[in-house]
């Protein structure tokens, strides 16, 4: 991720509001988001995030939405 867009979701403070292009997530990168949603979620920040249906069968993906969901966020898929 780049440094401006690491910030901004680092500043977050009210609400996250993501579209993931593609498939499922590649792993390096569910890796490094997973602990920045987490941390946001348990500041209470509201996540919700827009997937295409084609992760509902990638396992690194459907991991990392499970444990977003159960802190709070709220995943679609289109």
């Amino acid at each position: 991720m780049g440094e401006a867009l690491r910030k901004a979701v680092g500043s977050c403070e009210e609400e996250l509001l993501t579209a993931q292009p593609g498939g499922g997530r590649p792993p390096a990168l569910l890796a490094e988001a997973l602990p920045r949603d987490l941390a946001l979620l348990r500041k209470g920040v509201r996540q919700r995030t827009l997937y295409q249906h084609s992760v509902r069968s990638h396992a690194p993906t459907l991991a990392y939405i499970e444990q977003v969901l159960a802190e709070g966020a709220q995943v679609r898929t289109v």
